[in-house]
């Protein structure tokens, strides 16, 4: 009994199946569903079939593209009609009406035919929307965030590099070292590094590493915050080391650029003072601004530094506190 009543049921479904017309669905343009921002000219129409029917087929269809969804309720396809097209074709069919607009919505539609003569069309109409297609639409302008402190850094900028030496032309396999002595009576709010070089560079804060790049002209920027000490006399001294390794040459004679520019920032400091090296002048810090980088708090001392770029025997005993050297 149950058997014939299955039987009876799959009989009555084939049945309906057999007036019922397929409808189309999952309508896509370019693969996507009511997508945004279209940069093809031609886009493409894809659509399925929610047939129940064993070996039902698509004998036509017909595409219609409108302004808007008013226009195409009311049969007015006023942007593209591709009339009856004899085809099977449902997955990528190419739009063949005017030239698109861009920025432009629009709404469209398909209508299908089956093997019988049958037809349907899509329930709710499916949209696209235009991105920008010719290189007169790109009117927009770049925004960014600006920084009144940070850009003043920038703009004080200069790049240091060994005393007597011609830092574009520095021999391949170089390694330098520029060391800086800061004290630091306060813990400061905010303590930034910035470090730019064209070669491998690791930076290192009391020992403690706290920056290292390998790319070519790499930036980088740390928070050095917690590696700095501060207190009275030699609690709040502290050493910043930038150690820089040229590129070795591949070929002789090969030189490369050896600049380096550095940036250290302190914010809301109760006292914070660089340390001199011992007889240095007035003059002579003044003239290490035009060697090293200022920054809105500190200077790179490599005028005083010229003293140490002597023999490594003499080197070592020069009590100096702001320093390049090569290594």
């Amino acid at each position: 009994m149950k058997a014939l009543l299955a039987l009876k049921y799959v009989w009555v479904v084939s049945a309906l199946c057999g007036v019922c017309v397929a409808a189309p669905v999952h309508l896509r343009v370019d693969s996507r569903v009511n997508p945004l921002g279209i940069d093809e000219a031609t886009p493409r129409f894809s659509w399925q079939s929610d047939s129940l029917e064993r070996n039902w087929k698509q004998s036509a269809y017909e595409l219609q593209v409108a302004s808007s969804a008013a226009k195409l309720a009311a049969g007015n396809a006023d942007i593209w009609d591709s009339g009856k097209i004899a085809s099977d074709e449902s997955v990528d069919v190419a739009y063949g009406g005017p030239a698109l607009t861009s920025e432009t919505h629009y709404v469209w539609r398909v209508k299908v035919w089956d093997a019988k003569g049958a037809s349907l069309v899509s329930g709710e109409p499916a949209s696209f929307e235009m991105g920008l297609l010719r290189t007169a639409d790109w009117k927009a302008q770049w925004i960014e965030h600006t920084d009144a402190a940070e850009q003043a850094a920038l703009e004080s900028v200069n790049t240091i590099w060994l005393p007597g030496t011609d830092a574009a032309k520095v021999p391949g396999g170089t390694v330098a070292e520029f060391s800086y002595k800061l004290q630091l009576a306060a813990r400061p709010e905010l303590a930034t590094l910035h470090v730019l070089n064209t070669d491998k560079f690791t930076v290192t804060v009391n020992g403690v590493e706290t920056g290292h790049k390998s790319e070519w002209s790499s930036f980088d920027m740390e928070n050095v915050r917690e590696a700095l000490k501060w207190g009275v006399g030699a609690a709040g001294e502290n050493t910043i080391v930038v150690h820089v390794e040229v590129p070795k040459a591949w070929q002789a004679g090969q030189v490369f650029h050896g600049e380096l520019a550095v940036a250290l920032r302190l914010r809301k400091v109760a006292r914070a003072t660089a340390r001199k090296v011992k007889g240095d002048s007035e003059q002579a810090r003044r003239r290490s601004a035009g060697h090293g980088f200022a920054g809105p708090h500190r200077k790179w001392n490599v005028a005083a530094a010229q003293r140490i770029c002597q023999p490594r025997k003499a080197r070592r005993r020069a009590a100096v506190h702001h320093g390049a050297r090569q290594l």
